[in-house]
């Protein structure tokens, strides 16, 4: 099923291409879908990169407008309900087919559904995360429970159609709209995923890629069984994505920390390269609403880096991981449990994935062209 002609699509968000966020990998996959089906996407997207001097970039062949992003508390408040800078786009460019808001405020994508709907453009969510507010003020949790309150249970409802990245939001919304399921997806064509010259290494090495929370991740935990497998086994666990100081402060760890290498931030291309690296990817989740409604990018990534993932039963990660092809299921956060199947994993070092392309955006394009028939359909009707 390919579409003929050009047709605008506008994608708007909290993504910061080309790769600085998890958020930016994802609408680029379905940027990519979009453009073999015939669309032309243009991001618009604010960021925090002090180096913007307003001009239009190109990232991957796609028009990307940027607007700086400034961080202090009346601006943030202001992102909530403004919509003006999408509205200029709007006036300005002909053909809009639709809008894609990834993970929109909810005032400013109610007002956003509202002008869709009188000029005959279909509204779509990209909806990735459905996130709680721990460790924060008071009048943040009052803001932000709000916003994310009508946006998950009202506003998506009202609009044409929902991208989710998991099976426990698509259950959530399919009554109401038309839904198709995209988890986080690659192009394994690009050159970043070409891993050369990767130096052998002393033991067996576990590694985390991210940016935890004690309302997601249990890194702690995993430290914790690390520290215990090392007194038996020449064992050691890279992470990525914080300091020593910061999990720390994070965890409120008062614990020694033994066999662990805390790199900080790097670069998308060098994580990935230590991912590669390494034996084994390592996800221990906490299992709540936020992490069963979201989907781990750093899952799909070790599995296109061709390393196995040791991960608890969580969400969606319970599919991959039933078969062993891909990695060991750990079925709870008890740090024995954790230690158990690490040790399994272990002993069966070495053995390789063999297909690292199932997480290829190539693979989901009929999938979700069958979800563009469905808004093509919907559009016919509201214009």
């Amino acid at each position: 099923m390919r579409y003929m002609g050009e047709k605008n699509i506008l994608y708007i968000g909290g993504f910061e291409l080309p790769d600085k966020n998890a958020a930016a990998h994802r609408v680029v996959s379905i940027a990519r879908m979009l453009r073999e089906l015939g669309f032309y996407v243009v991001f618009l997207n604010r960021t925090t990169d002090n180096t913007f001097n307003g001009e239009q970039k190109n990232y991957y062949g796609f028009k990307c407008i940027e607007i700086k992003k400034h961080l202090n508390k009346i601006s943030r408040l202001k992102e909530l309900f403004d919509i003006s800078y999408v509205v200029h786009w709007l006036n300005t460019n002909e053909d809009i087919w639709a809008i894609i808001a990834y993970n929109y405020p909810a005032i400013a994508l109610n007002r956003l559904r509202g002008i869709c709907k009188k000029r005959g453009i279909l509204c779509i969510a990209d909806v990735t995360e459905w996130y709680g507010v721990m460790d924060r003020s008071l009048v943040y949790k009052f803001t932000k429970s709000l916003d994310i309150a009508f946006r998950m249970k009202y506003v998506h409802k009202k609009i044409d159609g929902v991208i989710v990245i998991s099976s426990y939001l698509e259950e959530y919304y399919k009554s109401f709209l038309p839904v198709v399921k995209i988890p986080p997806l690659v192009d394994t064509n690009d050159l970043k995923w070409t891993f050369k010259d990767i130096k052998k290494h002393k033991g067996i090495r576990f590694v985390y890629a991210g940016t935890p929370s004690r309302e997601k991740e249990k890194l702690d935990s995993m430290i914790k069984s690390i520290e215990y497998l090392s007194r038996k086994y020449d064992v050691y666990l890279d992470i990525v994505g914080i300091s020593k100081e910061q999990f720390i402060n994070i965890y409120n760890y008062n614990r020694p920390i033994k066999n662990v290498s805390f790199h900080g931030r790097l670069s998308h291309v060098d994580t990935l390269k230590l991912v590669a690296k390494d034996d084994y990817s390592i996800i221990i989740r906490d299992e709540n609403r936020v992490t069963i409604a979201g989907f781990p990018t750093k899952f799909v990534e070790s599995i296109t880096c061709g390393t196995k993932v040791v991960a608890n039963s969580v969400g969606d990660l319970t599919d991959y991981l039933k078969t062993g092809d891909l990695g060991f299921l750990v079925h709870s956060t008890n740090i024995k449990d954790i230690t158990s199947i690490l040790e399994i994993a272990i002993r069966n070092k070495g053995k390789k994935i063999v297909n690292k392309k199932i997480f290829d955006y190539r693979c989901y394009i009929n999938i979700f062209a069958c979800f563009v028939e469905t808004m093509s359909q919907k559009r016919r009707g509201i214009k």
